[in-house]
């Protein structure tokens, strides 16, 4: 089951998951369906809550990011995005070839 922040009432379970994110990160993009796999192997239910990320790097103050250069900055984070599809690929792959599966 998928409950959002505005359409949860109550107090969250041990069995319930709250997923904080940034609609605009590409890592949660990657790893929002492992986590739907997760919780429906556990029966738990996923309480999203999506944040502005902005937000909070504005409330943070700037990090070790706001040093490098536009060039430096798009070649970073273009391969950690590059690095966790092919990290989310490889474990699609080797769940898929587990051998866990009844004969």
């Amino acid at each position: 089951m998928i409950a959002t922040a505005a359409t949860y009432q109550g107090t969250p379970t041990m069995a319930d998951i709250e997923y904080f994110y940034s609609a605009h990160s590409a890592f949660a993009y990657f790893g929002s369906a492992r986590l739907m796999e997760i919780a429906r192997a556990a029966d738990s239910r996923i309480i999203h809550k999506p944040i502005d990320l902005n937000r909070v790097v504005e409330a943070n103050g700037p990090g070790w990011t706001s040093s490098l250069t536009p060039a430096r900055y798009a070649y970073f984070f273009g391969r950690e995005i590059e690095r966790w599809a092919r990290s989310a690929a490889s474990l699609a792959r080797s769940d898929a070839n587990s051998g866990d599966d009844p004969p």
